[in-house]
């Protein structure tokens, strides 16, 4: 497969009279904001956009983005990875009013005199698809402790009755 290099800013009125397309690998280093989330920044993100118009003569930018993240298990606090492959599908408007008047069903970006900022539409799309508490498939816990250092109450306070010990003696 062959990549286009990935414009920053494009001017998407171009893009769009020739029905263009967008085949293009992205480092994950050149997302400023994406950074945040993630546990480190190697890695590629793959883009493939469409510039069409649709059968209302909105200009339409769809497609897909997808990589694979590392990003910090909310439960352990180990790396683990995410496959991130959010759809595209966005209306590209000169203004407002226009945003407005479309009445639209999906999202829409704004394109200025000095084009559009189509790096920021990558990255607002990987960063919307992130999940809002990310933590390992299996059982993480398991996978890091392995149940060695892991302390129970009779190690914690010696000489005293494990808490469900003592809460089955009493259902007795």
């Amino acid at each position: 497969m062959s990549f286009d290099p990935f414009p920053e800013r494009i001017d998407a009125y171009q893009l769009f009279v020739g029905n263009s397309s967008i085949n293009s690998e992205i480092p994950l280093s050149r997302f400023k904001r994406l950074k945040d989330y993630l546990s480190h920044d190697k890695g590629l993100v793959q883009v493939e956009l469409n510039f069409n118009r649709d059968e209302n003569q909105y200009r339409r930018v769809s497609g897909r983005i997808s990589t694979k993240v590392q990003v910090l298990c909310q439960r352990c606090l180990q790396e683990t990875s995410l496959e991130l492959s959010p759809d595209v599908n966005v209306l590209v408007v000169s203004d407002d009013a226009e945003a407005q008047a479309m009445l639209l069903e999906c999202e829409s970006v704004q394109a200025d005199d000095k084009g559009l900022d189509l790096l920021a539409l990558v990255e607002d799309e990987l960063i919307l698809s992130l999940p809002i508490v990310a933590y390992h498939a299996e059982n993480c816990r398991s996978d890091v402790n392995n149940g060695d250092d892991r302390k129970s109450n009779s190690d914690i306070f010696p000489g005293k009755a494990k808490v469900f010990d003592v809460l089955r003696n009493l259902k007795k």
